[in-house]
């Protein structure tokens, strides 16, 4: 029994129901009577009394009977929640008065009896499908089929207006029921309401009616595919023409085309809509800018006409949307307005489709630390830069080392990668370990990448690299390397390993980006810090307890594969002076303005660097580099390779002394487990490494300090190095080049008589792999200074805890294995066993050098031609060992 409460309870749903509906629905009178039917034949209406239509009862559509659901509701498969809910809602309030309504998917439904078919339910076959979007946007339908009730319409505004309208008008109550026993629809209720007319009465293209076509596009593009439905949606409410999206694949049945192409040479029509073949083409190569260019000329085009539209042959719209600009996007570029956040947002908008951005060419941009926000933190590049010549300040003049604690952890700009590294699932390294030997003769690394990769090789189990000086608990770095495998795993021989593994628990793989990225074209000037990096005592007494050496890292780094940074200058003020030094202020110490850390093929080319100041907390590099392949530098000068000193006279930039008689500039550049490092036609004061690298060249440039640690082929050719020796092999990571060094057609230009080709100086200390004192060829060199004398190796006797190479013969064992070392002691001098079994050259020759040259095998004044260190190293033109042939085939060089 359903009393009249029930009548009360669906009424206040409706309402509730129906507020939340844009539709206005029109209110229906009490004494109405909707079932007027006649089933008996007697030709008067069972419910009114009054004269009916006579339909036969097996027609009618029960609902339910005698409290008993007769049916059941199946939606649409992923339905508006807002049309669900009207159904739910219902069905709650039945079911308070013990009447069980079932609402399910399509999708989850087995077909049943007397059902009301919600939307477009798909399963029941053809005879209850019916063309929604012929009803058009505003239109719908409740109809009897069979034994099923179709409600249906040609939008979702509609369906919630046929909805409503069923669930108000055909299960109504009249207030002067007691009870119901029954609630029945009869097919003479059918409805069917459909829109008189359209705004557009028809469109053609190319003279071909729409109506029965399809839209084409990119279905997996997000962008394209979000603007074809949009497009779908107007031209549907604007003329009733429903166009079936289909992928472009199926574009020739297609009357408009939404599709991204391929970028063409010339960008004056990145963006275009055309007409050709009877088709409409929205075209363009960058998504981020298309809707925005599409959707006006859909505004302009078909929301606001009426009539018929005819588009016709030819091009309707281009435009070159190629290029970004900063100004776009608010920059103001005075060298006052802070700019950081509208150039970040400039790139972060060119980055999705790959637009080149440019600057404007007399901009100043200026960024300070009030820009540095960490939900900003930093410009993220990604696309070809041009800055047109545009200036860049960086006011770093009020920031302290504490504001920069965490923002110095990223630098200002960085240049990335859209391809994400690969690490190799660690399931899969036992059998790689299994498979393939890991050291300099591996020739092949197959990780069915499928791709050309820089691959990082680890082995976390072994520490290398351990400073000297430094105890083994607090020392060392993790063992690993940089190689380049093409899409086959074929290592290039250029990034063979330089030592071996004995195993490799991690692999990185790094995809090569293609093609090359530029950036270019700026001058950018730090305004140092002028805050004192001196950190005082906390308990108030005033008296320093140290120097926070922290470094900024503020500049530009380089984390993409192929990336080349042209006509780029870096100049730097504010610096504390030695005055100001010797009234005890430290200035900041700064990371390298240029860096490139886990990428190959990195090159600098016009550009220039300046030297930093060396505060002794730390050295402030203007180029770093870690685990990078191929970094050149062309045609880059320092422009403080010279400099006046206290006394103005004219120095090298890096040995002009302060007054703490440390190099008033740091090294120009810190490079750390890198490959295939090249300066070439540039002037720098320095090639640091500070970590073991493979392979060097430095061609037709001027350098003044040269310090290396590694292996491989390094060659210094048509060059001049202004220092008392080529090179320096650096003590604090064993003194070792494991390969060969050539140096040809250069210039020592040296101010002492007995110059060196080089220094380096054994320890007896464990630096996790074996040190090896280098091959050289010396090819037609030549030095300024007076004198004959040139030594090979020069080294100062003992002043620490070492053995020199005055005793190779102790140090040197054929065969020696090297030990590692565990005992935790900082200082090795008394240690009577070699732990470090240095590995001698395998050649030292001297070939077309000009007459009256002295070359000796010297340490210091020591000639050690009788020393069992060089038993087995052929030696040729040096004047305590034999002289060569140069006609001799078995000369190595």
């Amino acid at each position: 029994m359903i009393k009249r409460i029930l009548i009360l309870a669906i009424s206040s749903l409706l309402m509730f129901a129906l507020s939340a509906c844009s539709f206005s629905i029109p209110t229906f009178e009490d004494d109405t009577c909707l079932a007027h039917n006649d089933t008996t034949g007697d030709g008067i209406c069972e419910s009114c009394g009054e004269e009916a239509p006579t339909i036969k009862a097996e027609e009618d559509f029960l609902f339910f009977d005698d409290g008993d659901v007769m049916f059941e509701v199946v939606l649409e498969n992923n339905l508006d929640k807002s049309v669900v809910t009207k159904w739910q809602n219902l069905a709650n309030i039945l079911d308070d008065f013990g009447i069980k309504l079932k609402i399910k998917e399509d999708k989850k439904s087995g077909a049943t009896d007397n059902e009301i078919l919600v939307g477009l339910v798909e399963s029941r076959g053809e005879k209850y499908a019916f063309d929604k979007y012929s009803l058009g946007p505003n239109g719908y339908m409740i109809k009897i089929v069979d034994d099923k009730l179709l409600i249906t319409a040609g939008s979702l505004d509609a369906l919630n207006l046929a909805t409503d309208e069923f669930i108000r008008d055909f299960l109504k109550i009249t207030e002067d029921t007691e009870t119901i026993d029954y609630a029945y629809m009869k097919p003479i209720q059918n409805k069917t309401v459909t829109p008189d007319t359209f705004d557009i009465t028809s469109i053609k293209i190319g003279g071909e009616d729409i109506k029965n076509s399809t839209i084409a596009t990119d279905v997996e593009n997000e962008t394209y595919y979000e603007f074809a439905k949009k497009l779908q949606d107007t031209i549907y409410k604007k003329s009733g023409y429903w166009l079936p999206i289909v992928t472009l694949a199926k574009e020739s049945s297609s009357a408009i085309v939404v599709a991204p192409r391929e970028i063409d040479a010339s960008p004056v029509d990145s963006f275009r809509i055309s007409v050709a073949a009877n088709t409409l083409y929205f075209e363009s190569e960058y998504s981020n800018a298309f809707t925005e260019h599409a959707q006006k000329f859909v505004d302009d085009y078909i929301a606001i006409k009426s009539g018929d539209i005819s588009f016709v042959e030819g091009s309707y719209r281009t435009l070159d949307v190629s290029i970004v600009r900063y100004s776009d996007f608010g920059a103001v570029g005075d060298g006052v307005t802070n700019d950081f956040v509208a150039i970040k947002n400039a790139h972060d908008y060119a980055n999705i489709s790959g637009q080149q951005v440019v600057a404007d060419p007399d901009a100043t941009y200026y960024i300070s630390k009030a820009t540095i926000d960490e939900r900003l933190f930093y410009i993220s590049i990604r696309t070809n830069t041009d800055w047109k010549g545009a200036k860049f300040i960086i006011d770093d003049t009020e920031t302290t080392q504490v504001e920069m604690l965490k923002q110095c952890e990223s630098p200002i700009i960085r240049i990335e990668s859209d391809l994400v590294p690969y690490v190799i699932p660690k399931d899969n390294l036992p059998a790689i370990n299994n498979k393939y030997t890991f050291g300099p003769s591996t020739k092949k690394i197959d990780l069915g990448l499928g791709y050309a990769a820089m691959l990082i090789i680890r082995n976390q189990d072994h520490k290398i690299s351990f400073r000297y000086g430094v105890s083994y608990e607090t020392g060392g770095d993790i063992q690993d390397e940089i190689i380049v495998v093409d899409k086959y795993g074929n290592v290039d021989k250029s990034t063979r390993l330089l030592y071996d593994f004995e195993k490799v628990t991690l692999i990185t793989a790094y995809r090569i980006d293609m093609p090359t990225l530029t950036v270019e074209n700026a001058t950018f000037t730090t305004k140092a810090s002028r805050v004192d990096s001196t950190i005082l005592d906390p308990a108030g007494s005033g008296t320093m307890v140290a120097k926070y050496n922290t470094p900024f890292d503020r500049g530009i780094s380089v984390e993409r594969s192929n990336t080349t940074l042209s006509g780029i200058k870096h100049y730097v003020e504010g610096e504390f002076n030695t005055q100001e030094e010797k009234d005890g202020l430290t200035g900041a110490n700064y990371a390298g303005f240029f860096s490139a850390s886990y990428a190959s093929n990195v090159t600098l080319k016009d550009c220039v660097l300046s030297g930093r100041r060396n505060y002794g907390i730390g050295e402030s590099y203007d180029l770093q580099a870690d685990f990078v392949n191929a970094l050149r530098l062309v045609n880059c000068e320092q422009h403080n390779y010279y400099v006046e000193d206290e006394n103005g006279k004219t120095v090298l930039g890096t040995s002009a002394s302060t007054i703490t008689k440390k190099q008033m500039y740091s090294p120009i550049s810190n490079v750390s487990y890198c490959k295939n490092i090249e300066y070439n036609n540039s002037t720098l004061s320095n090639l640091y490494m500070i970590r073991p690298s493979f392979n060097v060249k430095i061609i037709d440039s001027t350098v003044s300090e040269i310090d290396i640690v590694g292996g491989g082929d390094f060659t210094i050719e048509n060059s001049t190095v202004e220092n008392n020796k080529f090179f320096n092999l650096i003590v604090d990571y064993g003194s070792s080049w494991d390969g060969t060094i050539i140096i040809k057609d250069t210039v020592l230009d040296t101010t002492t008589k007995k110059p060196s080709i080089f220094t380096m100086l054994w320890t007896n200390n464990d630096y996790g792999y074996t040190c090896v004192m280098p091959s050289i060829v010396l090819d037609n060199i030549v030095k300024t200074s007076t004198g004959t004398a040139i030594n090979l190796i020069a080294s100062s006797n003992g002043n620490k805890d070492q053995d020199t190479i005055a005793t190779y013969d102790d140090i040197h064992v054929d065969g020696a294995v090297r030990t590692k070392y565990v005992e935790n002691a900082k200082f090795h001098s008394a240690r009577k066993t070699n732990i470090n079994p240095l590995t001698p050259p395998e050649y030292l020759i001297v070939k077309n050098n000009a007459e009256g040259y002295v070359f000796s095998v010297n340490v210091g004044s020591t000639d050690v031609s009788t020393k069992p260190f060089f038993k087995n190293t052929v030696i040729r033109g040096f004047k305590n060992f034999p002289a060569y042939d140069p006609d001799e085939e078995d000369m190595p060089y």
